[in-house]
């Protein structure tokens, strides 16, 4: 795994990781996001995102038809998916889709509250699992949902928020920036996503932040 960064993020039961900073998973152009952790569950980019060498590379979705794809390998019902991300727009009471897996079960979105703060969820199926502490647009943030017998929320390296209710990540289409391609779509740019296969702890959470912080000089 070519992870250049030091101290490196956390590698163990790493499924998908995907870095618009290296080379050797996004190129620069084109539509192939390579999954640095494995050979399957590349993410295809679709609608025309955009490279930016900000933030030593980020991707730049417009908020009208750009998301990624990736076929998601088999998971347990213990997971955790990790996002480097910033909103630059988000109308109040309106809703982005962070991640979508083709069930919409475990889903992450974003709702705006205002014009300028935001709530960030996930969706179980059945309720949404909203975090405590309130995001803002035009700042980079490191976004952690942990699932597992509970579902954890971490948000720049510290604990948000514990909730009782779970969801699964079944394996098939997923989709970053949109809910499953048709809705929902995120204006901002994405520099990172993490998956795995596991339940992150406290201070794997914090590592990954601290991993890539200064990246987004914080």
């Amino acid at each position: 795994m070519s992870l250049h960064h030091s101290p490196r993020i956390v590698t163990d039961r790493l499924s998908v990781y995907l870095d618009a900073a290296n080379r050797k998973s996004y190129s620069g152009s084109g539509t192939l996001w390579r999954n640095l952790a494995q050979n399957t569950a590349n993410a295809t980019l679709t609608g025309g995102p955009t490279f930016n060498s900000r933030n030593s590379g980020i991707i730049t979705f417009d908020g009208s038809n750009d998301y990624a794809s990736l076929s998601l390998p088999t998971f347990s019902s213990t997971f955790s998916i990790c996002f480097w991300v910033q909103i630059t727009t988000l109308v109040a009471n309106s809703e982005i889709q962070l991640f979508a897996p083709s069930t919409d079960i475990a889903s992450i979105s974003m709702y705006g509250t205002t014009t300028s703060t935001i709530r960030f969820l996930s969706w179980n199926g059945s309720s949404a699992r909203y975090a405590s502490q309130y995001i803002v647009q035009n700042k980079w943030y490191n976004l952690v949902m942990v699932n597992s017998s509970n579902t954890i929320y971490y948000i720049n390296g510290a604990f948000d928020s514990l909730h009782a209710s779970t969801g699964t990540l079944d394996s098939g289409t997923a989709t970053i920036a949109s809910i499953l391609g048709t809705a929902r779509f995120l204006t901002g740019n994405i520099a990172a996503v993490s998956i795995y296969n596991k339940a992150l702890s406290s201070s794997e959470a914090l590592q990954n932040y601290n991993a890539l912080k200064g990246r987004f000089n914080l």
